[in-house]
C-alpha cells in the first residue's frame, strides 16, 4: 500500500486523524507535553454546546481543524476557539450508535442510519457523493427507535481509509440483514468490493448453512471500524451474532 495510507499507518504524532488514532486502532499517541508533573495545570479553554443534539463520536483533528458529529449535523470547528467553521445538516441523521468520521483526500466520510456512506468537502461541508452499502429496504416503523434505526440496518462504526478506498461495515444484523464489509472508491463513491460475513452457498463455509436463502438474512453485522494492516494489505474486523442466534 502506498500514498496517503502511510500517514495513518503509525500512531498519531500530529493531530488525531482517525477516531481510533491510526489504522491499527491503537488509540495511542507518542506526544509528551502532558506529564504527571503538569497534568494538574490542565483546564477547560472553551465549551461548545450542541443545542438539542448529542455527540457520540470521537472528534478528528486534521490540519488544525476539528471534525465531529452531533445529532443530524457534521461540524468543522476551530479547536483553538470552539468557533464553528461550517455545519452540514444530513438528510438522514448519523446512526445513533455513530462513532465518528474519517478524513482523507480532502473529504469527510461518515455513515448514516439508513446504511449510506456520505462524502463531504472538508473545506466547505458540501456533499460530494452518497452511496447505499446496505439492502434497498423500506423503513420499519414497528422497529425499536424507528426514527433512528430506520430500515434495521446502519453504519455504526466510523469508516476507515486505506489505499484510496473507504472501508466500512454494515451493522444491526439482528434485524435479519446480512452483515458485510464494503470498500468504496474514495473519489467517486463507487463500490470496489463487498465481503459478506455470512457465506453464500458457493462461499467458504456456505455448506454449514441450510440449503435455502436463510443466509441472506443471517446477521453477522459489523459494528466497529476495521483494522488495516498496511504491511500485509489486510482489513480485519469482528462481527456480531448470526440470526437466528441459537
Amino acid at each position: 500500500l502506498t500514498g496517503p495510507v502511510a500517514l495513518n499507518a503509525a500512531p498519531a504524532s500530529k493531530g488525531w486523524p482517525m477516531v481510533e488514532g491510526d489504522l491499527g486502532n491503537s488509540r495511542y499517541s507518542p506526544l509528551n507535553q502532558v506529564t504527571p508533573a503538569n497534568i494538574k495545570e490542565l483546564g477547560a479553554v472553551w465549551n461548545h454546546k450542541f443545542e438539542g443534539e448529542v455527540s457520540r463520536g470521537t472528534p478528528v483533528v486534521v490540519d488544525g481543524v476539528m471534525y465531529v458529529t452531533a445529532g443530524a449535523h457534521v461540524y468543522a470547528i476551530n479547536p483553538k476557539t470552539g468557533d464553528v467553521i461550517w455545519a452540514h445538516k444530513t438528510d438522514v441523521a448519523p446512526s445513533f450508535q455513530f462513532k465518528g468520521i474519517t478524513l482523507a483526500e480532502g473529504k469527510v466520510f461518515y455513515g448514516t442510519a439508513d446504511a449510506h456512506i456520505v462524502a463531504l468537502d472538508a473545506k466547505t461541508g458540501n456533499e460530494l457523493w452518497s452511496h447505499l452499502i446496505g439492502d434497498n429496504m423500506p423503513i420499519r416503523p414497528d422497529s425499536p427507535a424507528a426514527a433512528l434505526t430506520l430500515t434495521g440496518q446502519y453504519v455504526s462504526g466510523a469508516p476507515t481509509y486505506a489505499d484510496g478506498k473507504v472501508i466500512t461495515g454494515l451493522s444491526n444484523g439482528d434485524f435479519g440483514v446480512r452483515g458485510r464489509v464494503v470498500a468504496l472508491d474514495a473519489k467517486t463513491g463507487n463500490e470496489v468490493w463487498t465481503f459478506y460475513s455470512i457465506p453464500g452457498p458457493d462461499d467458504v463455509g456456505g455448506k454449514t448453512w441450510p440449503k435455502n436463502d436463510e443466509y441472506k438474512r443471517g446477521g453477522g453485522g459489523v459494528w466497529n471500524t476495521p483494522v488495516v494492516d498496511t504491511e500485509l494489505g489486510l482489513a480485519m474486523f469482528g462481527t456480531g451474532n448470526p440470526v437466528p442466534q441459537w
